[in-house]
């Protein structure tokens, strides 16, 4: 009786074993769709998949900016070279056109230029390894997400921005005059508008906090929205054309196109709000 009661107590573990690990060795299928904030890379670090694409990004960086240089004080008219300059003269030209003068647009020319460049070519480069990913083995997906689409990399870039702003204000009107708008801005023609301009200012207090999440949650929020589209429409085709001998990774071509303009357009379209403010900063008051 005893052999028999221990038998099936043995048996009913081991059948709770085989199903958890059936379970636990359970593949999911579907597309797949990371969650809102970056994702740790394992359990036993503190490296998220967006540091990892962060520091690969970076590496490239360093490693252009030294063939970029070099370039540059070549002698030798490469079509780098020419690239390059091309590059930068339109930027520069841009900026002069968006100041209306060559001092501003100097002054400001690394800093806009700069988180341009990062903006796009950090999207970009998320494209190119997406794609390799998707054509590798979609378990490296664990490792990769987005720059752009970690509100902390967003946060940083509109935070960046807003103290930028205010020591451009501060270096245009001087510190106590700009410190005084914002606190106690109590000037104007008559003792209630003056009441009102006080009360305004602070508001504009108010503004520089809501500056800073429209811009991290704009292109937060774009970038993101993308990358889970992409992921979604390149797991829907492959299901489509299966046994089509990958015909699906033709087919996607557009939306990869598609999201490099989305990525052109982010870019600028936070060059542009930063252009703003810093001509805003500079007005007089």
């Amino acid at each position: 009786m005893k052999e028999n009661q221990i038998e099936h107590t043995t048996d009913s573990e081991l059948e709770t074993t085989t199903h958890a690990e059936e379970s636990h060795t359970e593949v999911h299928h579907g597309p797949h769709i990371p969650a809102i904030q970056w994702e740790k890379i394992s359990d036993n670090t503190f490296i998220s998949n967006t540091n990892v694409t962060t520091f690969i990004f970076l590496i490239f960086v360093i490693i252009f900016s030294f063939f970029w240089n070099s370039a540059l004080k070549s002698k030798k008219r490469t079509r780098l070279k020419l690239m390059l300059i091309t590059y930068m003269e339109a930027a520069y030209n841009y900026l002069t056109d968006a100041f209306g003068n060559k001092e501003d647009a100097k002054n400001f020319f690394p800093m806009v230029i700069g988180i341009f460049t990062i903006i796009l070519f950090g999207n970009v480069f998320w494209i190119v390894i997406d794609w390799l990913a998707s054509s590798i083995s979609e378990d490296l997906f664990i490792y990769i997400r987005p720059m752009n689409s970690d509100l902390n990399t967003t946060l940083s870039l509109a935070l960046l921005t807003v103290i930028s702003t205010l020591v451009i204000s501060s270096k245009t009107h001087w510190i106590f005059k700009t410190a005084k708008s914002y606190l106690f801005h109590f000037s104007w023609k008559n003792l209630m508008e003056k009441f009102v301009n006080v009360f305004v200012w602070w508001l504009h207090t108010l503004w520089l906090v809501s500056t800073m999440l429209s811009l991290s949650l704009r292109l937060f929020g774009n970038i993101f929205a993308w990358a889970i589209l992409l992921w979604v429409v390149l797991y829907l085709l492959s299901m489509a054309t299966e046994s089509m001998f990958q015909i699906w990774r033709l087919v996607s071509l557009p939306f990869w196109f598609f999201e490099l303009f989305v990525s052109l357009v982010q870019a600028a379209v936070f060059a542009w709000l930063m252009i703003a403010y810093f001509k805003g900063a500079k007005e007089e008051h």
